[in-house]
């Protein structure tokens, strides 16, 4: 059960990590390359709309 405890802490500490870096990622990232970006790249469409609405992130 304490292995099984730790092995919760430690994926939902990884989960935490990555989650802040891409939102990390977003916040800090160029908008106007972003803009370029999105006329021909999915990903980067989505970028865009993550830029434009923050409290979507969250949802």
């Amino acid at each position: 059960m304490y292995l099984l405890d730790l092995g919760i802490i430690f994926l939902l500490i990884i989960a935490n990590g990555i989650l802040a870096m891409t939102e990390f990622a977003i916040v800090s990232s160029n908008r106007n390359k972003i803009s370029h970006m999105a006329k021909t790249n999915k990903g980067a469409r989505v970028a865009h709309q993550l830029m434009d609405n923050p409290g979507e992130f969250l949802k």
